[in-house]
């Protein structure tokens, strides 16, 4: 009876943890994810993280499975989560020396903003928009030049 109870346990356990990112539409291919941001003219955030971190662990839980944190994301971005240990060289190519982090980039790949990740929601949602102000200012920028 309690293996049994205990089953059911780290089966709704596993079931919230897999529910936790569902709120949020992650993309895996940077390229797909840059093209679908300049057709909807947005920016590309490039959230890296790892299997065995910790704070990625809780921010996915706390953050990522908010709805108001997707809302806001999906706004003004095109989201892509990237593992560093699969894909090391975005990790090089962006300078990522510890994560979770985020780089925030236009639709060229010009980078815009970057940011240790807010653990709560709130500070994220904030950090966010002041990603999406600065990402804009920037391109307008680049545009009038």
């Amino acid at each position: 009876m309690r293996r049994a109870i205990f089953l059911a346990l780290i089966g709704l356990l596993a079931a919230g943890a897999a529910r936790a990112e569902d709120a949020i539409r992650w993309q895996t291919d940077y390229r797909a994810a840059a093209e679908q941001a300049a057709k909807e003219r947005k920016l590309v955030l490039l959230h890296f993280e790892s299997d065995d971190c910790a704070p990625c662990r809780k921010l996915t839980v706390n953050v990522f499975s908010r709805q108001d944190v997707a809302e806001t994301m999906s706004a003004y971005f095109v989201p892509v989560k990237v593992n560093v240990n699969r894909y090391p060289e975005m990790a090089r190519r962006f300078a990522i020396a510890s994560w979770p982090q985020e780089v925030i980039v236009t639709p060229m790949g010009q980078e815009v903003y970057r940011q240790r990740c807010p653990q709560e929601p709130d500070k994220y949602i904030a950090a966010l928009k002041t990603a999406a102000s600065q990402g804009a200012a920037a391109t307008a920028r680049n545009t009038n030049t």
